[in-house]
């Protein structure tokens, strides 16, 4: 995908199958940070709609979006704030809760960070399911913060978190698209409800590995359905 000003940033995010578990395929955008002209290239792309100085804050979302947060806050010649996991910030905070697969984390930030009207410019490298960009979004919320919009450099758009974080009415930009996401995400979560050990042959991505047990497959077939 070309940007505004022609350069291709795609190109420079790695692709890793199988990470962190089977059936994933990571973007790591290790390779863009590394390159000095596709950091620069994403890092501008990502401050550019905001540049009209209508932004007190711009917040980023532990770890890869305090890398590309800071670095926007520089270019809008802004303050950082830095909304991190669960005790990981020394002074007074305030959290927010949201679900993962198994389970439940939160998020911080410090209780005096954001004063009511603040208006916030929220960081991350990707958006996939909008967990934890949505978390964010209500604990700046809960801190009297206005979030202005959502930035990431990458979208998973068959996932559909950007979509939810619109429905919260924010507005999301992205610089790039990584589709085809949506069968893996709908298998792994069809098997979570299954609790049961499907063998990794059924993820679309790998190559088959072993024979599936009897009567799995279709199972874990019609949760998918269900999941859809």
């Amino acid at each position: 995908m070309d940007l505004r000003n022609g350069f291709d940033i795609k190109r420079y995010i790695r692709t890793i199958p199988d990470y962190p578990k089977p059936g994933i395929l990571f973007r790591d955008i290790t390779t863009l940070l590394s390159s000095m002209h596709g950091f620069r290239a994403a890092v501008d792309e990502l401050a550019w709609p905001f540049l009209d100085g209508k932004i007190d804050y711009v917040a980023g979302i532990e770890a890869r979006g305090f890398i590309l947060g800071g670095a926007v806050a520089h270019n809008l010649g802004r303050g950082f704030i830095p909304i991190r996991k669960k005790g990981k910030l020394p002074h007074k905070t305030i959290g927010q809760d949201y679900a993962l697969e198994y389970g439940v984390d939160t998020i911080e930030i410090h209780a005096d960070a954001i004063k009511p009207g603040d208006r916030i410019l929220l960081i991350d490298d990707l958006i996939a399911t909008g967990g934890t960009a949505g978390a964010a979004i209500d604990l700046i919320r809960k801190s009297g913060g206005e979030v202005v919009a959502a930035a990431f450099v990458i979208d998973l758009p068959d996932i559909g978190g950007a979509a939810k974080l619109k429905a919260k009415g924010v507005k999301v930009h992205t610089l790039v698209e990584f589709e085809g996401h949506s069968v893996v995400i709908a298998v792994n979560t069809a098997l979570s409800k299954l609790n049961t050990n499907v063998p990794c042959w059924f993820t679309p991505s790998l190559k088959p590995a072993t024979m599936p047990q009897p009567g799995r497959e279709a199972k874990a077939r019609a949760a998918v359905a269900v999941v859809k």
